[in-house]
């Protein structure tokens, strides 16, 4: 098979499991709190999604857990995963995967930057985990904004140090 076809592939193939962890980490992370707080999860959909869990007790610290969670074990999954790159192996798979969860984190802690800015302006939608995350808490928005900015700009930093984005633009100069 020629190079592009396998770049495209790999494209494809990464986006197929780089997608479906994230959502199964976002979400699970919110089960995880759900049971551990006594709920009954009633559905958890990856596909679209989203968890229903039922009951539970929750004071102010689980229920912000709750909703942060989503944010967090991605994070520290994938926060794993860089550190065990390796920058000098030659699998183009391995490279784009690892560029496409390295964006996935990146823009996820970004919506923790945009959406308290929302919040601020009466922009946000009032469901979403950040605007919970706030509402619970009582906090100011520009503070998770804050933090989640110092948090990317981490993340970035590894990102950066791990030589992950250098490598997808070297595969796309080809």
């Amino acid at each position: 098979m020629k190079r592009k076809g396998k770049v495209i592939l790999a494209f494809i193939g990464s986006l197929w499991v780089a997608m479906p962890l994230y959502i199964l980490l976002h979400e699970g992370g919110h089960a995880l709190v759900a049971a551990l707080c006594g709920a009954k999860i009633t559905e958890f959909n990856i596909l679209q999604g989203y968890v229903i869990a039922d009951g539970g007790t929750f004071n102010t610290f689980t229920l912000a857990l709750f909703y942060a969670v989503g944010l967090v074990i991605p994070v520290i999954a994938f926060s794993i995963y860089l550190i065990l790159y390796q920058s000098r192996k030659g699998n183009i798979f391995y490279k784009i995967l690892s560029a496409f969860f390295s964006g996935i984190i990146l823009f996820s802690i970004g919506v923790w930057i945009v959406i308290p800015i929302g919040y601020m302006l009466n922009k946000a939608n009032p469901n979403d985990d950040v605007v919970q995350f706030i509402e619970v808490l009582k906090i100011s928005p520009l503070l998770v904004s804050l933090v989640a900015g110092v948090l990317m700009s981490i993340y970035t930093w590894g990102i950066w140090k791990k030589k992950v984005f250098q490598n997808i633009l070297q595969i796309l100069r080809g």
